[in-house]
């Protein structure tokens, strides 16, 4: 493969393009006064977006100029940059009747289109705002009902611990991707128990539609992976994950769930036997 060089010659070049992409796209849009709103979500919306983020786009068109405005989708999405790639259009997720496309400008700049009716437009919880012609409602999740914590608790509750052992295996094996995605697995879990323990009041904890912001005091208490992933580390997290599990058994158990009060151990178990076996593993050598 012949060498190729990236257009830019920094990472802060590359974020100085995606703004100068999102400025041509506020002002297009802000030109068409079938637009009735506009806004991020994603990191942009939770005010984490890095320089490597994608913009997580959201347009309210007005009702009888909708089926128009997505006809014309290609030719806005020319006049703003230079698409290298626009996959085809889906049912959007998170604007009720609209239309999802991912579009690719060239950099490799990614938008993620969301375009839908404003009668059934909401924002999700946290957004950044582009436009604002008509108001467009936030969302407002419903409380669980106490029957429906329990339950959900106690699906999660089960499923963590089910999938803890499995990444216990992955990590021996040194199986690092399924390792991580398996790790990722158990933190979504936690987050989800730490929100129905603590929450009494709270939605379901796990509406990813409302962009809902990480709550500092479950943030805080997450373990996570490094930069450089061994099988030490990952076993760490793991463990790490597993005792802050444990501890919201006693805050569970007064819901009604059914604690697998065995478990603990027994991944604890599991952990320090792929911990021998790692450090039995011939190490390969350093090139």
């Amino acid at each position: 493969m012949a060498h190729v060089s990236s257009p830019f010659t920094s990472l802060e070049e590359y974020a100085h393009a995606r703004g100068a992409l999102l400025q041509r796209i506020t002002c297009a849009l802000q030109a068409d006064a079938r637009v009735d709103g506009a806004w991020l979500s994603g990191s942009f919306g939770r005010g984490e977006a890095d320089p490597w983020a994608d913009l997580d786009l959201h347009v309210a068109v007005a009702d009888a100029h909708y089926p128009a405005f997505l006809t014309e989708r290609g030719d806005l999405y020319a006049r703003v940059g230079r698409p290298v790639l626009i996959q085809e259009d889906m049912p959007s997720d998170c604007m009720p009747g609209g239309r999802f496309q991912l579009v690719l400008f060239a950099g490799l700049l990614e938008v993620d289109w969301n375009i839908g009716p404003t009668r059934e437009a909401v924002k999700p919880l946290a957004f950044q705002p582009l436009l604002d012609r008509v108001p467009i409602p936030v969302v407002s999740p419903p409380a669980l009902t106490p029957d429906e914590r329990r339950a959900r608790a106690d699906e999660r509750l089960t499923f963590f611990w089910a999938m803890a052992p499995i990444a216990v295996k992955y990590v021996g094996r040194t199986e690092s991707e399924r390792a991580v995605r398996q790790i990722d697995l158990l933190t979504q879990a936690a987050i989800a128990l730490y929100r129905l323990a603590l929450q009494p009041d709270g939605p379901s904890p796990s509406l990813h539609s409302v962009n809902r912001l990480l709550e500092p005091e479950i943030d805080t208490r997450l373990p996570r992976l490094g930069t450089a992933i061994d099988p030490f580390a990952a076993l760490e997290v793991i463990r790490a994950l597993c005792a802050e599990v444990e501890q919201l058994h006693p805050t569970l158990a007064a819901l009604g769930v059914a604690i697998p009060f065995a478990l603990p151990s027994e991944v604890a178990g599991l952990i320090a036997l792929a911990e021998t076996v790692a450090r039995r593993r011939p190490q390969l050598p350093r090139t």
